[in-house]
């Protein structure tokens, strides 16, 4: 089917009841924004008061200690400056929260975003990855229960005697698959904004097995 076909009748509301579509969960980006606000702000709280603390005294000794003051107040501005460019990069995404959409149906994917749309038939759907997440099956035969998104893990720095926590993530969440067409990597989401990750993983993989399936029984039955 044509994308702009299935964007159409996605955004109607009045889909097949075998469709999945999924509009920005303006909720989930805010949260992030507050995080990385957070972040930021604590970043460059350390970086001032590291350069209020060591200029001039650890750049007037020795080099060594110049150099980890250096990487240190680096780590610092990273934290700070980096935060803030992701905060105005999910600012930017919920101004633009209705022209996300993401759509699955039993033969095709499509991904709309501010300047693209992905259509990839689900044949062509091949080498489905997820990482970042961690998933486990629900005993009650659900949607499997998805982790919470890798949080940041503390590791100390020791400065003049204190103590500092740098949060950092253990990997990127990401969803992703191979179009087999070019054997390009097409990113499904990269965050919970959709939805959980583990559950989009779920309803690609039924749709996609469901679609093998199919093709298989077509191939047999022209034999």
């Amino acid at each position: 089917m044509d994308p702009q076909i299935i964007v159409a009748t996605a955004e109607s509301g009045d889909f097949p009841a075998n469709w999945h579509v999924w509009t920005l969960r303006r909720g989930k980006v805010w949260r992030e924004v507050a995080w990385q606000a957070f972040i930021s702000a604590f970043g460059f709280f350390l970086l001032i008061w590291g350069l209020a603390v060591t200029i001039p005294d650890s750049f007037t000794q020795s080099s060594l200690k110049a150099v980890g003051t250096i990487a240190l107040l680096l780590l610092f501005a990273i934290m700070g400056f980096g935060g803030f460019a992701l905060v105005g990069g999910e600012l930017n995404r919920l101004r633009l929260a209705g022209r996300y959409l993401l759509v699955m149906t039993p033969d095709d994917f499509v991904k709309r975003s501010p300047h693209s749309v992905i259509h990839v038939p689900m044949e062509h759907v091949t080498d489905i990855r997820l990482v970042g997440v961690k998933v486990s099956n629900n005993p009650d035969g659900g949607l499997p229960r998805t982790g919470r998104r890798s949080i940041e893990r503390l590791s100390p720095a020791l400065f003049h005697g204190a103590t500092f926590f740098l949060r950092r993530p253990r990997q990127q969440p990401r969803l992703s698959f191979v179009d087999d067409r070019d054997d390009k990597r097409v990113v499904v989401s990269q965050d919970h904004a959709f939805d959980d990750l583990g559950a989009l993983e779920y309803i690609l993989r039924i749709y996609v097995g469901d679609k093998e399936r199919e093709l298989l029984r077509a191939a047999r039955s022209r034999l």
